[in-house]
């Protein structure tokens, strides 16, 4: 899915909501498609776009960046739909056998409160070790927790230079 999604990302449509509900598999293919595009935007410049007053996104899926208030003068950047690609993968690994979910291990990202989401994956970025993937993800799991490493490493470099200016 990301490589297609960046493709898009290029030519100027920005997705703004990766989420599990916006995900599918072709039957016929196997091809993942990401669908739900009613929110997405048409970039004009090669400059990322402003969310503005407006925040599009499904919150247990959307990049810390945008759980915030001062999200709301983020440019929207590719990282955070590739972050929230990266939510949904530890959304399925940690919660689901097949389609069906069988565990509640992330229910607090669902509160609807934007900076409850945000301290509950904070928390969870602290320590990802401490959770385990259903068992039908255990070997998938190994190659999220490098994808989280990455993430907390870029989260933290952000923080150093935010604090640096």
């Amino acid at each position: 899915m990301p490589p297609g999604h960046f493709k898009l990302w290029e030519l100027g449509f920005e997705h703004g909501d990766p989420s599990l509900a916006n995900l599918m598999v072709d039957p016929g293919t196997g091809n993942g498609v990401l669908n739900d595009w009613d929110l997405s935007r048409r970039r004009v410049t090669n400059e990322p776009t402003r969310s503005g007053a407006e925040r599009t996104g499904t919150i247990p899926f959307m990049a810390l960046d945008l759980l915030t208030e001062e999200a709301l003068e983020v440019p929207r950047l590719y990282r955070h739909d590739l972050e929230g690609f990266i939510w949904v993968i530890v959304w399925v690994f940690l919660q689901y056998e097949g389609c069906k979910r069988v565990q509640d291990t992330l229910e607090e990202w669902c509160s609807g409160n934007l900076k409850n989401c945000r301290a509950a994956k904070l928390e969870f970025l602290s320590n990802p070790a401490s959770y385990h993937a259903v068992p039908s993800w255990s070997k998938e799991w190994e190659m999220t927790m490098g994808l989280l490493d990455w993430l907390e490493t870029e989260r933290s470099a952000r923080v150093a230079v935010k604090i640096a200016e």
